[in-house]
């Protein structure tokens, strides 16, 4: 019953960012519509994420604790926390102060399940399951692109109130998936040693530092383009159906390298592509800022290939290979906690920016984070032995 779980881990990628799309993706249209300003959402957004920054390691600490419930049950919980927060958007969208609360909510359990989606996968891997990590995170890309598809051509029509709707829908698809998978938990032999916590972690993996600071400063421009998208095609003529467009062409840009990562480790090692997608992160970031019209600008959304598509994969990756099982989870915590730190210093920053000084002094900074990430971590990242592959 266990041992063919690519599907299932796929339909729960699928249905979790499908739901990403839906609250992060439309969080500046739904909240622009409703009365608050670039920078209030900035706001909001870094605190949501401060938020979760702060209780994914907790919560990454938690599961891999041997007494604790298995991930399936902790991921069940915290969707479940998910949905109330997307109920009560619905119910209370008429109430200003309500929404503002009910979607910052939505946006900090979202980014808390993040380490614990990727450590389900990770641990049927360790457990000798048959689970091709990335065709399942393939179907992450293809969801997210018809969200923001349909979304775009929704809300370009009809406004944001198609947006808690669809949050609430997507959320109990993820939930439906969460059910169908099957509970794990890595094994352990007597012998292994507990788990490093806190300072402690840190002198235990001292180069992971270094590659998390470098992609922290990645992140950051990647934030900037993805939380401020609607203003940015705005200053190149779009609207929001040509936000809708320009996201799913990144979302499909990724399939390729989630579905051909398992080839390419066997050329070259997860550290190594952590040091490569800096250089795309780098190439999108300075063509979104320079391009001149939508059209140049959907252009430079296909550098997506190298950029979010290869980080994302790599990084689990290159966690499970560098870190023993007892620290697994919490590497993906503390990765997915830079790209949550990053929204709490972007955010706010990226929507000052645009009310004092425009977009393009937005995208001016995105690109200089994107060259001082990339040289952080051709420093820092290491050769990798990788698992599962």
């Amino acid at each position: 019953m266990t041992d063919h779980l690519t599907a299932r881990y796929g339909l729960i990628h699928g249905a979790y960012w499908a739901s990403y799309a839906a609250i992060a993706a439309y969080v500046n249209l739904y909240l622009l519509e409703i009365g608050f300003s670039s920078g209030a959402i900035g706001v909001l957004i870094a605190l949501a994420g401060l938020l979760s920054a702060l209780l994914q390691p907790l919560a990454a600490s938690y599961a891999d604790r041997e007494t604790s419930p298995n991930l399936k049950t902790i991921n069940l919980a915290i969707a479940a926390l998910w949905m109330l927060s997307a109920l009560g958007l619905l119910v209370f969208h008429k109430n200003k102060v309500a929404s503002l609360l009910f979607y910052g909510g939505c946006l900090s359990l979202l980014q808390l399940q993040t380490p614990l989606v990727n450590g389900l996968g990770v641990t049927s891997i360790n457990c000798g399951c048959k689970l091709n990590y990335g065709v399942s995170k393939s179907v992450s890309s293809v969801t997210y692109a018809l969200v923001c598809l349909v979304l775009g051509r929704m809300t370009a029509a009809q406004g944001g109130r198609p947006v808690p709707w669809s949050i609430v829908l997507l959320t109990g698809v993820f939930i439906l998936s969460l059910v169908l998978y099957p509970a794990q938990r890595a094994p352990r032999s007597d012998s292994e040693a507990k788990g490093a916590d806190g300072l402690a972690f840190f002198r235990k993996y001292p180069r992971f530092t270094g590659v998390l600071a470098g992609c922290i400063l990645l992140y950051i421009s990647h934030v900037f383009l993805n939380s401020f998208t609607l203003q940015i095609i705005r200053t190149k003529g779009g609207d929001s159906s040509h936000m809708g467009l320009s996201m799913a062409i990144a979302a499909l840009s990724e399939i390729p390298t989630m579905l051909l990562f398992t080839q390419m480790l066997r050329k070259k090692s997860s550290g190594f592509y952590i040091k490569l997608t800096g250089f795309f992160f780098l190439l999108k970031a300075a063509g979104s800022w320079l391009a001149p019209n939508v059209t140049v600008y959907y252009i430079f959304q296909a550098v997506q290939i190298g950029a979010w598509a290869l980080i994302a994969i790599a990084s689990v990756y290159y966690v499970n290979a560098i870190m023993e099982p007892q620290d697994a989870v919490k590497g993906q915590a503390y990765f997915t906690a830079a790209y949550t730190l990053s929204n709490v210093l972007a955010a706010p920053l990226g929507g000052r920016l645009i009310d004092t000084l425009g977009v393009n002094a937005m995208l001016l900074l995105g690109t200089l984070c994107a060259v001082l990430g990339t040289a952080v971590n051709l420093v820092f990242a290491e050769k990798t032995v990788d698992k599962g592959i």
